[in-house]
C-alpha cells in the first residue's frame, strides 16, 4: 500500500490515461469511502486510535450495509440488532428478526447474530462474503399452497450499495423450529416441532442453489437428519432423510404418498427427489417400522399393530413381510403400490369370527345370526383413489347360519367402492346336500348395510 498514489496529490491526467466520464464523482465516493475506512482501520489498529476507526466503520458503514443488503438478498425485511462486539474479521449483533409478511408467514427471531467475513477480500474486491451464525433462534416455516418450502427469490446486492454483500453460509445452533406441512391438496397439517436443531445452509450461485445439512430432535422423540439441495428456478429438490426412532406420524406429514402413518416409530434412510414442480415426487430407500398405525387411502379402516419394512423405488412402495391388523382382522401383506399407477397388493388374513369380518367392512350386524371362524386371501388392485378388492373366503371351523349348521362354507368376493359382491357361495350342511348363492351388500355411511342375498 506504500506505492499507492497519495489521494491529496494525484498526477495530472493525460489524454492517454483519461477515462470516459461515464461514472459520477458521487459513485466513486460511495465506492471508496468504506474501503478507505477499512484501510485506515487496518493501518492504525496497532496504535491508540485504531478502536475508534474500527468502531466508526462497523457502526456507520458495515452494520447498516449488512442489514440493507440482507433485506435485498432475501426480498424480506431484516431487522438486525445493535452491535454488541466486533473484531477485524467479525461482528456480533444483538437480537434480530425476520418478521412475517401478509403473503409469507415464515418468520425468525434470534438472540444474537454472529457475522464473520474476510477483511482482505473486502479491501481488494469490495465483496463482503458473510458467514452468519444464528444463536438460539426460533424459526417458523410453513409450506405454501403450491407445496413449496422456499418462496423467496434471492437477489443480489442493492444497487446503491458501497460494496457487494454476498451471504455464503447461514448456520444455526440450539434452534427451536416449527414446520407446518400441507397435504397434496394444500391443506395445512398439524405442526411438526423440533428442538436443539443444528445445521447450516450454503447459498451457491447467488442463492440459486441452497445446500443444507440439519440435525434435529423432534419433540416426539428420536433423531432426524436432513441434508440436500434445492434449486430455486426449477424448484428441483434432492433430500436425504436419516431417521432413528422417529414418530411415524411426523415423517408421514412430509411424504406425499397414499399410505399415511399415524403412530409408532420409524427408522431408516430415504431419498426424496423431484426435478421440477410439474413432476411427481420420487422416493428411494428403506424404512423399518414397528407397532405402527397406518391408513391406506381411501380404505375405511386403519391398519394397526403394523410391523415390517417399506422399500421405496421411485414411484413404487414395496411392502415386505408386513404383519398388521385391518380393523378386527389380523393379516399379512405383501406386494407394492405405485403412486402413479395404483395397487398390486396381496393379503392373507388369520382365522377370526365371521362377525369380525363383517364389522371390519362396516357391517354392524349380519342379516342372520352367524357363528364360526373364517379366513380370506385377496388382492388389492386398481387406481390409488379407487382400489378394487378381489378374493376368496372360507370357513376354518364348522359354522352356523340362521341356526343351520354347516361343515364348510366358501365364497368368492369383491369390494368396489362401497359395495361387497359375493359370488359362487357354496355351503355344505352337516346333514348333507349343498347350498349355493350369491348377493350384494351395500355399505351405508353410518356403518350399516343393505343386502340383496339369494340362495
Amino acid at each position: 500500500m506504500s506505492n499507492s498514489p497519495n489521494p491529496g496529490n494525484l498526477p495530472e491526467p493525460t489524454p492517454e490515461n483519461t477515462p470516459e466520464p461515464t461514472v459520477s464523482r458521487g459513485f466513486w465516493q460511495r465506492l471508496l469511502r468504506p474501503v478507505f475506512m477499512l484501510m485506515v482501520m487496518i493501518l492504525v489498529s496497532g496504535i491508540g486510535g485504531g478502536s475508534l476507526f474500527a468502531w466508526y466503520f462497523i457502526q456507520k458503514q458495515l452494520a447498516p450495509t449488512v442489514e440493507k443488503n440482507l433485506s435485498s438478498f432475501l426480498n424480506r425485511k431484516v431487522n438486525v440488532g445493535p452491535v454488541e462486539g466486533f473484531s477485524l474479521n467479525g461482528v456480533r449483533f444483538g437480537s434480530s428478526q425476520i418478521p412475517a409478511t401478509p403473503t409469507d408467514p415464515d418468520h425468525l427471531f434470534t438472540e444474537a447474530v454472529k457475522v464473520s467475513y474476510n477483511p482482505v477480500k473486502l479491501l481488494f474486491t469490495r465483496t463482503l462474503e458473510l458467514d452468519v451464525t444464528l444463536v438460539e433462534p426460533n424459526i417458523y416455516v410453513e409450506q405454501d399452497k403450491d407445496l413449496n418450502w422456499v418462496s423467496t427469490a434471492f437477489t443480489q446486492t442493492a444497487q446503491d450499495s458501497a460494496f457487494k454483500v454476498d451471504p455464503k453460509v447461514v448456520r444455526w445452533r440450539d434452534a427451536d423450529v416449527v414446520v407446518v406441512p400441507r397435504s397434496e391438496v394444500g391443506i395445512k397439517q398439524p405442526p411438526m416441532r423440533f428442538t436443539e436443531v443444528r445445521g447450516k445452509s450454503k447459498f451457491i450461485d447467488g442463492g440459486e442453489l441452497i445446500r443444507f445439512d440439519v440435525n434435529s430432535q423432534p419433540l416426539s422423540g428420536g433423531n432426524l437428519k436432513v441434508k440436500g439441495d434445492y434449486r430455486l428456478s426449477q424448484e428441483e429438490t434432492d433430500l436425504h432423510l436419516d431417521v432413528d426412532n422417529v414418530s411415524a406420524a411426523e415423517v408421514s406429514k412430509v411424504l406425499l404418498i397414499p399410505l399415511k402413518l399415524q403412530g409408532g416409530k420409524l427408522g431408516g434412510n430415504l431419498r426424496i427427489q423431484r426435478n421440477n414442480a410439474e413432476q411427481p415426487w420420487q422416493y428411494w430407500g428403506t424404512i423399518n417400522f414397528s407397532d405402527t398405525i397406518a391408513r391406506l387411502e381411501p380404505l375405511p379402516q386403519l391398519f394397526t399393530e403394523s410391523n415390517g419394512k417399506l422399500s421405496f423405488r421411485g414411484s413404487q412402495i414395496w411392502l415386505n413381510n408386513i404383519t398388521t391388523r385391518f380393523g378386527q382382522v389380523p393379516a399379512q401383506i405383501g406386494g407394492m403400490l405405485d403412486i402413479e399407477s395404483g395397487y398390486k397388493l396381496r393379503v392373507k388374513s388369520e382365522p377370526v369370527e365371521i362377525q369380525q369380518y363383517a364389522q371390519t367392512f362396516g357391517i354392524k350386524e349380519l342379516p342372520v345370526k352367524t357363528l364360526g371362524k373364517a379366513q380370506a386371501t385377496f388382492q388389492v388392485t386398481g387406481a390409488i383413489d379407487n382400489p378394487i378388492v378381489i378374493g376368496e373366503a372360507f370357513t376354518t371351523t364348522p359354522a352356523t347360519l340362521d341356526q343351520v349348521k354347516f361343515s364348510s362354507i366358501t365364497a368368492d368376493f369383491s369390494v368396489i367402492n362401497t359395495e361387497l359382491a359375493i359370488r359362487n357361495l357354496q355351503a355344505k350342511p352337516t346333514v348333507g346336500g349343498l347350498v349355493t348363492g350369491k348377493g350384494d351388500i351395500k355399505f351405508m355411511d353410518q356403518g350399516g348395510a343393505h343386502d340383496n342375498l339369494t340362495t
